[in-house]
């Protein structure tokens, strides 16, 4: 009977040692995971910013105008050439 809780005790500790290994190894990949998705997030929460930078040069008020005037050859119109219109009139 003691040699039978002998080898018991022997193989339940042979187990328990292949569990810590097993569980080392999950643990120092997963370690690895989280590492390689943090870079990824702090890349793409750059790269994100530079978008929105990018988004609000190009929406810029100043950029905008500039474009119409060079490319479009638009410009303000003078006092005399500026007319009123009223949208609520009855013209009936």
């Amino acid at each position: 009977m003691p040699k039978r809780i002998a080898i018991s005790l022997f193989v339940l500790i042979g187990l328990t040692a292949m569990a810590l290994l097993w569980v080392s190894h999950e643990q120092r990949r997963l370690l690895r995971d989280w590492e390689r998705l943090t870079q990824e997030q702090q890349r793409l929460e750059t790269h994100w910013e530079q978008l929105l930078l990018e988004q609000a040069a190009l929406g810029a008020h100043g950029r905008i105008e500039g474009i119409a005037q060079d490319k479009l050859n638009m410009k303000y119109p003078s006092l005399f050439e500026q007319e009123r219109l009223d949208c609520c009139e009855d013209n009936l």
